[in-house]
């Protein structure tokens, strides 16, 4: 069965995995819109294959541009957004039925899986993500690096509900430094022009993927400082974790055990957390 939903995608490249992400999904839209940003493999083909609408886009360093540019041309009243390295998990694509039941929602968060590289402690981790949202003028991805596009559904008036769709991302299985090193630039000017918690997060995430500590624990400090913005609660969870992580390099235990701890009470569930708490434990202060 399929929804009255639009695919949007933004792709360069992508020839690797785009067969397996639209296979997941083209049975459940009414369309796919793909911006291409200048691919050279077989990117495109594979994308006629599916049916999708294709268009041009030039490259101009940033993400939200191109992203907006694939909403333009959707014509169905829901957008799902996915990247070219995740797919839907079939057990829970029936929960698409559910949008629009209730007109005070203009968007969904859905759970992002994100398969780790086999060497990691965890297999994988979840985050929630706004993928499902209204087709309307008013809504639009914002940030040029790591867009979102939930500012503008709240700026709507509109409300933000959950569903239980999951989306299974693979792109953590590659070498993190690859999409760290491509990222770093666009949101150091992000930071300049657009300081928020959640650019300093981000680049805080940027910088251990680079196995720049010292740079990381900085920026994740300056997100951790409420006066730069709040987060999400799991996005709290995850930058005390990387804190805890950091200070466990430095054989700071009690740092260590209290980041831990910070993050244990934004999800108690979390088994990373509670790990390296219990590690920081085991030495003395």
């Amino acid at each position: 069965m399929n929804y009255p939903i639009s695919l949007c995608m933004i792709v360069k490249n992508e020839a690797a995995v785009l067969e397996r992400c639209l296979k997941s999904a083209a049975a459940f839209v009414q369309e796919i819109i793909i911006v291409d940003t200048g691919s050279t493999d077989k990117t495109k083909a594979i994308a006629a294959c599916f049916g999708a609408k294709i268009f041009d886009f030039q490259w101009i360093e940033d993400f939200s541009a191109a992203r907006n540019e694939s909403l333009r041309h959707a014509t169905q009243p829901w957008i799902l957004h996915l990247d070219a390295d995740e797919y839907l998990d079939i057990e829970t694509v029936a929960s698409l039925a559910e949008i629009g039941k209730n007109s005070k929602y203009a968007g969904y968060l859905v759970t992002i899986r994100n398969l780790h590289r086999p060497d990691d402690l965890a297999k994988s981790s979840d985050d929630a993500q706004i993928r499902l949202f209204r087709r309307q003028g008013n809504i639009y991805y914002m940030g040029a690096v790591h867009e979102q596009i939930g500012d503008s559904i709240e700026a709507s008036g509109a409300k933000i509900d959950s569903l239980s769709l999951r989306i299974i991302h693979t792109g953590y299985q590659a070498d993190p430094a690859i999409k760290a090193s491509r990222n770093l630039p666009l949101l150091l000017l992000e930071a300049e022009k657009r300081p928020s918690a959640y650019v300093f997060f981000k680049l805080g995430e940027t910088y251990k993927a680079l196995k720049n500590y010292e740079l990381a624990e900085h920026w994740l400090q300056k997100a951790a400082d409420k006066k730069n913005g709040k987060l999400s609660s799991e996005l709290y969870e995850t930058l005390y974790l990387r804190l805890a992580q950091l200070a466990l390099e430095k054989n700071q235990f009690q740092k260590a055990f209290d980041f831990a701890a910070k993050s244990n009470k934004n999800n108690n569930d979390n088994v990373i957390s509670l790990y390296v708490g219990a590690i920081a434990a085991l030495y003395p202060v």
